[in-house]
């Protein structure tokens, strides 16, 4: 999945790859067709959490279990981090 988003991999050209005023051209002239696509917050919401608390628990375990990083000094959140990473 890396891959893709590799421009010598995937082919595409990126709008950082082109000088400033090529770049203005392409976001303002009417020559261009300009689009979005956006995902739905709620899909995103989950595929997040799934990728990181679920699937890569090591992720869940570096971030968010951290004593140091979080500073928990409740015993109920190094609790559930424990049951969560063991």
């Amino acid at each position: 999945i890396q891959k893709l988003h590799n421009p010598a991999y995937n082919g595409l050209t990126y709008l950082s790859s082109y000088t400033k005023e090529e770049a203005q051209e392409m976001l303002t002239s009417e020559d261009w067709t300009r689009a979005v696509f956006v995902r739905e917050p709620k899909e995103r919401i989950l595929s997040a959490f799934l990728d990181k608390m679920v699937v890569n628990s090591s992720f869940f375990k570096l971030h968010c279990c951290n004593e140091k990083r979080m500073g928990m000094s409740d015993p109920k959140a190094r609790d559930y981090c424990n049951s969560r990473t063991n």
